[in-house]
């Protein structure tokens, strides 16, 4: 960020008082620098919750000091019976309610509600940096044929020694696992920016109740492979460590992932998926050698010069039969 800043961009920053400030909300957000003037993508950060009020307030408190502020706050209130609904609404959130159980129905609410054209995601427990925001809206803005951007995590209340070695060993399984068997990068649910038409193009498609299921992996597998997701170390938010303290939570979760994974089979299956990822470079190497433009680059390989002075054309192999009338 020290070269954004020095390129003069204009940050909209609030000093923290004793009470957390409640978040501005304007249609648009712009940035200026010296070579070029463009407007922010607007923003909804969602926050599914159940019985965390302590943690909400944290999590709350580090969004009204972020660079950028959201256009709007969503708590998505999943049937507490302590004062998360009132700690929400102190700090400026937007809160709204959803009887059915599991963050999959929580989460999904949220989503519907959202009315900007990105959708922040954290949990109850995260907390972003104050670039948070800023670093997300800024890639989406610049890359406009990303959907999504999600991001990594480390703890910020784990054990002194050995909490950023877990968080790797956790979230780089979780990151390469699941890359694995989908051929995509996966959501992390704690940490993600998307798309207000992504999500729109998938909101009837999603599983949207149980107990039982990742929902970030589940969206996951739904918004892939037509939409693209890609990973980002610059949106990196604290996660908290409380996972981690009992083995059969953490157990839990990796029941979960494999009955995400079956409970949306064949869609989730490797095979097809990476199968088609194969398809897809084959197909787009034959448009290519097709392309008569390209055809010195794609046919004839090298030209090689035999001791006679005669030069020998080394030909690329074709499409096959199949391939050309997949073409067509």
């Amino acid at each position: 960020m020290g070269a954004a800043r020095a390129d003069g961009h204009a940050h909209r920053s609030r000093r923290a008082t004793g009470r957390a400030a409640t978040p501005l909300r304007w249609a648009t957000q712009t940035l200026t620098t010296r070579r070029t003037r463009r407007e922010f993508l607007t923003v909804s950060v969602v926050i599914p919750v159940k019985n965390d009020a302590v943690a909400l307030r944290r999590c709350l408190a580090a969004l009204s000091r972020q660079t950028v502020h959201p256009d709007e706050i969503i708590v998505v209130d999943n049937g507490s019976t302590d004062e998360t609904a009132r700690v929400a609404r102190d700090l400026g959130a937007r809160v709204i309610y959803e009887s059915v159980p599991g963050i999959p129905a929580a989460s999904t609410a949220g989503y519907d509600a959202a009315r900007f054209a990105v959708i922040g995601r954290l949990d109850a427990d995260s907390v972003a940096p104050p670039t948070w925001i800023e670093e997300g809206i800024r890639i989406l803005t610049d890359e406009p044929g990303i959907d999504a951007i999600t991001g990594s995590g480390y703890f910020y209340d784990g054990p002194r020694r050995g909490s950023r070695v877990v968080a790797g060993l956790y979230l780089g399984a979780y990151f390469t696992a699941f890359r694995l068997a989908l051929g995509e990068t996966p959501l992390f649910g704690s940490n993600f920016f998307l798309r207000q038409q992504a999500w729109q193009a998938v909101a009837t498609s999603v599983h949207r109740s149980g107990v039982s299921i990742h929902d970030d992996l589940d969206l996951t597998i739904h918004l892939t492979p037509h939409h693209r997701i890609e990973f980002e170390p610059a949106i990196s938010v604290g996660i908290s460590y409380r996972p981690f303290r009992r083995a059969d939570t953490y157990l839990l979760r990796v029941q979960r992932g494999f009955w995400t994974l079956l409970r949306n089979w064949p869609r989730s299956s490797s095979t097809l998926r990476w199968r088609r990822k194969l398809l897809d470079r084959i197909c787009t190497r034959g448009r290519q050698v097709r392309d008569p433009s390209n055809l010195n680059a794609n046919v004839w390989s090298r030209v090689d010069r035999q001791r006679s002075g005669r030069r020998r054309l080394t030909r690329l192999s074709m499409p096959t039969p199949h391939e050309r009338r997949r073409l067509r």
